[in-house]
């Protein structure tokens, strides 16, 4: 056998029109398939982040009569604090406001846990949203504003789980 008949048995046959269009077919399949893969993936992720968002939302949801309790537990113990403080009352030993003040911090970081944490309003206007009235002083010229805060309120991201307790001065005749 001559070296033009060998190297012509060593090429590789040339495709039909069959086959090239099978090829052909057989590619734009595949991109299909990559794309819905690609689309799939996509969506699967979609809604694992919406899963994800949805039960936290329950998890605050299931928790907030929980938090709401912490929040009066805590009032509590500050009036406790406060009306010691206030009235001079005795006390076998200045060791039970210290305990009250670590159960009233304990509430805090149990609460914190959970995303809520304590504010005050810096400002001295009244904030219905924000803020309760749960004390009123006489004042000749009183404007409304608040006299002090009584007890932080509590909020979760922008949610305010419970309205800071404050002190307003109202004007007396």
């Amino acid at each position: 056998m001559d070296d033009s008949a060998q190297q012509h048995d060593l090429a590789p046959p040339r495709p039909t029109s069959g086959e090239l269009e099978l090829a052909k077919a057989l590619r734009e399949l595949a991109e299909r398939i990559e794309q819905g893969v690609t689309a799939s993936v996509a969506l699967v992720d979609r809604m694992h982040n919406e899963l994800e968002r949805q039960k936290g939302d329950l998890l605050g949801r299931a928790l907030s009569p929980l938090l709401f309790e912490i929040v009066g537990l805590h009032d509590q113990v500050l009036d406790v604090i406060d009306s010691v403080n206030q009235n001079n009352v005795e006390l076998p030993s200045e060791r039970v406001v210290g305990l009250f003040d670590v159960l009233r911090g304990r509430c805090e970081a149990i609460l914190g846990g959970a995303g809520v944490f304590p504010f005050r309003e810096e400002s001295r206007v009244f904030n219905p949203k924000r803020q309760r009235v749960v004390r009123r002083v006489l004042r000749v010229g009183g404007t409304g504003e608040v006299e002090r805060s009584l007890g932080p309120g509590f909020e979760r991201g922008s949610e305010v789980l419970c309205k800071e307790r404050v002190e307003i001065c109202v004007r007396w005749p």
